[in-house]
């Protein structure tokens, strides 16, 4: 089924809240003095499609590992390509909702394009993916305006950061889409941007985590960068956000 987006954010801020899908088996009871406060989630999102977002949100719950985060995701795509990548070890949240505080630090969001609005309002971080191209930068008006009623509507008015994928600064759009973007959003954009690299698409198809497949790859430096800037020292108080 579907996951209650707004639902399940709610419940990893507040761990106490009582929600059910009950058409799931119902998990074990987690006690209130087991639960942890904390969980940060971070939405994914982007309005251009075939951004890389997917592929990045399944590379990064490694590179969260990597800086000292229990990392996780959550798809709500409506194409499900997460869930598929992930295989038997997939599980629709909606059944396992009060174990999540318990199971993670940081919790990404998968989305599809266009992101869904429970998301832009709920997740506690908003990373909006884009490529440096012509596309995603005539798409940046209109996601910054969608960001701006978003955040009218939200109480917590979450943060919206952008990173810039399948960065290839051989090649002289990539640099001027990317200061382009710099000089529209500035100190928003990201510092580090993820590199062009087949071994994260090769990885992919195979239902890898690109490290596994190429570990000297200079988008495994990348991606670890990235959740280090997204997470900084692993610290508990900065934590960011889950499926699997």
């Amino acid at each position: 089924m579907t996951p209650d987006v707004r639902n399940l954010l709610r419940h990893l801020r507040v761990p106490g809240l009582a929600y059910r899908d009950f058409r799931a088996a119902a998990p074990a009871p987690v006690r209130r003095t087991e639960q942890r406060q904390g969980v940060v989630t971070i939405g994914l999102v982007s309005l251009v499609p075939s951004v890389g977002r997917t592929a990045l949100c399944a590379n990064l719950i490694r590179a969260f590992a990597q800086a000292g985060a229990r990392a996780g995701a959550v798809d709500v795509d409506p194409k499900g390509a997460l869930t598929a990548w992930f295989g038997s070890e997939g599980r629709d949240p909606s059944g396992c909702i009060e174990h999540l505080a318990l199971e993670r630090d940081v919790l990404l969001v998968d989305t599809g394009s266009p992101p869904p609005a429970d998301v832009l309002s709920e997740a506690d971080e908003l990373l909006v993916v884009a490529r440096p191209d012509a596309t995603c930068l005539a798409a940046v008006p209109q996601m910054e305006a969608l960001l701006v009623r978003t955040r009218m509507r939200s109480w917590r008015k979450p943060r919206a950061r952008w990173l810039v994928n399948a960065f290839d600064g051989r090649r002289r759009t990539d640099r001027e889409v990317l200061a382009a973007m710099r000089r529209a959003l500035g100190p928003r954009v990201l510092a580090t941007v993820i590199q062009e690299d087949r071994a994260l698409h090769d990885a992919f198809l195979e239902h890898r985590a690109v490290r596994d497949l190429a570990p000297a790859a200079q988008v495994v430096a990348d991606l670890d960068a990235l959740a280090k800037e997204l997470h900084p020292g692993g610290r508990a108080t900065e934590r960011h956000a889950w499926v699997e």
